[in-house]
């Protein structure tokens, strides 16, 4: 409708499918123009842009009876959850910002929950179909709860001091120390973040967003090794969030090891093809030509060959001596390639290993065997041979 109460459009229809509507509790309007409606029965927020198209739907793993929502100057959505007597908070993208009430120290312990607004202090009022309310003050947060609000706010001074509350009333909170890392992240506190966030790791080993959060720390503190160690662990547990290949494949670039950062790329692309990863491709690939203009195709990367007991000669018969790693050097498929091994006077024969081809840019290690004849019986402990 216009201002003037003339019916202008519509959008939108009953029915059970993502875009459709089944039982329309609140909409609000952000400051860009985009609408975004709650479904009660849906268990969701709807966002729609300013012609009425759907553009996404979240909440859904969340809600639970949602009741009404509320948006304030930031942008930031507040839903009341009767169903989880919870306040969630979202921002415009559907990403969950924070969450307070049966979580924390004091519920939202309410009949019937129906109204959520929020004055100028931040003070959250909540009303029931009842007719009695609550004005749900910061101070009945938790220490954990608060972090997450000012957090939100912009006020990360005061976020920095609620999660320290929190990790000394509750170290075990291991959210706790992963907020908090992130915000001396942030704010470039590089020493605090790496301390607090390994804190986090040795509690929760396999926790995904605080291992490429110690990545992002290390990187950004130069310890290229440890970033890309975290990083290889997070893209182990979480193979499908592209945005971790992409940071790896920057460690490996800034150590100017191009063809790894290339493979790091096009492993992501295999899960999510984006203009991004091919456009640092190319760049990676610009790099890596101007660096191995005088370099062979094809290159020992490592040789690694294990201490050799001539007393059980045979069990190297079925079981490596070593490993060797090569690497291609060119943007082409390598085909037809022989690695073999010979010790001269300890072997009659050498020991040889075919491989039908090798991708662009890849690495590959390949483990080493050797058959040795009885020659070797007379060697002792300090003989070299290789």
């Amino acid at each position: 409708y216009s201002q003037d109460g003339i019916f202008k459009d519509a959008f939108g229809k009953r029915g059970v499918g993502l875009e459709d509507f089944q039982l329309i509790t609140d909409l609000t309007v952000d400051s860009q123009g985009d609408i975004y409606v709650l479904d009660e029965k849906a268990n969701c927020v709807k966002k729609y842009n300013t012609e009425g198209k759907f553009m996404t739907a979240f909440g859904k793993e969340k809600f639970l009876k949602p009741k009404d929502l509320f948006i304030d100057a930031q942008d930031v959505l507040y839903i009341l959850d009767a169903g989880n007597q919870k306040v969630w908070l979202f921002n415009t993208s559907g990403e969950e910002l924070a969450a307070f009430g049966s979580g924390g120290k004091e519920k939202i312990n309410l009949v019937n929950p129906e109204t959520i607004v929020l004055d100028q202090e931040g003070n959250i009022y909540i009303g029931n179909s009842a007719g009695r309310g609550q004005q749900f003050f910061l101070h009945q947060l938790s220490c954990f709860e608060k972090g997450n609000y000012y957090s939100v706010k912009g006020k990360f001074d005061l976020a920095q001091i609620e999660y320290n509350k929190e990790i000394t009333q509750n170290p075990e909170n291991v959210k706790a120390f992963i907020k908090l890392g992130e915000l001396y992240l942030n704010a470039d506190k590089l020493k605090n973040a790496a301390f607090v966030l390994e804190e986090a790791i040795k509690k929760a080993p396999k926790d995904t967003q605080g291992l490429i959060l110690l990545g992002r720390t290390y990187f950004k503190s130069g310890r290229l090794k440890e970033a890309k160690s975290a990083y290889r662990q997070a893209i182990e547990l979480a193979p499908k969030v592209t945005q971790t290949y992409y940071e790896l494949a920057l460690a490996y670039e800034k150590e100017k090891d191009y063809s790894l950062a290339i493979i790091t790329l096009k492993q992501a692309l295999k899960e999510h093809d984006t203009p991004k990863f091919q456009a640092k491709i190319d760049e990676l690939i610009s790099a890596w030509e101007k660096a191995t203009k005088n370099r062979p195709s094809l290159e020992i990367d490592e040789l690694d060959i294990e201490r050799i007991f001539s007393a059980i000669y045979k069990y190297y018969n079925e079981n490596a001596i070593g490993k060797i790693k090569i690497r291609n050097n060119t943007n082409d498929v390598l085909k037809q390639i022989k690695i073999s091994l010979f010790i001269k006077e300890f072997m009659d024969f050498a020991w040889e290993i075919k491989m039908d081809e090798m991708e662009p840019f890849s690495i590959v290690e390949v483990p080493l065997f050797a058959t040795f004849n009885d020659k070797i019986l007379s060697m002792t402990e300090d003989t070299p041979f290789l």
